[in-house]
């Protein structure tokens, strides 16, 4: 697994369904193996391919797959609310 530095330039992927993959600076690692670190979002713990990237198109990739589940996800809701029946009754029956 990939050890990320301090000042290393890294590609930020845990917020990209709702702000886009971000390229950002590491500032500090947390942990001795370099899997957490915290990125140019205040305070952000994140962890390394899985959250944030060195290389551009792994990020992408990794942006892309989140999308998907994503959306497979919604299919699963917008079915879910499709099959609803409502009926209407008194209340307390």
């Amino acid at each position: 697994m990939e050890q990320i530095k301090s000042g290393d330039t890294v590609y930020f992927v845990k917020y990209a369904l709702s702000g886009g993959v971000t390229k950002e600076v590491a500032r500090e690692n947390v942990s001795e193996n370099g899997l957490v670190c915290l990125v140019g979002y205040p305070y952000t713990l994140c962890r390394a391919n899985r959250d944030v990237f060195t290389d551009q198109q792994d990020a992408i990739e990794a942006a892309e797959i989140m999308r998907d589940k994503k959306i497979k996800s919604l299919e699963k809701q917008i079915a879910k609310l499709k099959k609803m029946e409502f009926a209407a009754h008194k209340k307390g029956e």
